[in-house]
């Protein structure tokens, strides 16, 4: 029963927030350029899976719902930040690629994922193996000169 109130609460909240049209949204974004200077709060994960999952019956129900879309995919970078910062990085690129799928153009997704991609390439074991060859040639060969 609390659970359904809690999402009802939720959803009444972002239909609010879609409401306000995109002067608000661009406000709140001026207000959160204004403190990025302020140290981040602590983020609650079960209280943002929650908010995942009321934001992903509502982009689910109204698919044409920008607004939520935008606020489903920060609230997945988020959640991707929090595995991201745990080292759990197949999380990670799962929520930065689903934060992709709602809002293509997001900045920080496409960023982050580029970064996981760049970590978990294995280094090229025949380009390793070679440069150590060319080091030892290179060294016999000036050996050899003197």
């Amino acid at each position: 029963m609390r659970t359904t109130a809690f999402m009802l609460c939720c959803l009444v909240a972002l239909m609010g927030s879609a409401c306000r049209g995109d002067a608000s949204r661009s406000t709140n974004r001026s207000e959160a350029n204004a403190n990025a200077d302020k140290p981040a709060q602590p983020v609650d994960a079960a209280k943002l899976d929650s908010e995942i999952s009321g934001l992903e019956a509502q982009a689910a129900k109204n698919p044409d719902d920008r607004a939520t879309r935008e606020t489903l995919a920060d609230a997945l970078v988020k959640r991707g930040q929090l595995h991201y910062d745990a080292r759990r990085l197949n999380e990670a690129l799962a929520d930065y690629q689903a934060a992709l799928s709602h809002n293509p153009d997001h900045e920080e997704a496409q960023t982050r994922i580029a970064q996981i991609n760049n970590e978990m390439q294995p280094e090229p074991v025949g380009e390793v193996r070679n440069a150590g060859r060319v080091k030892v040639t290179s060294a016999l060969a000036l050996h050899d000169e003197h």
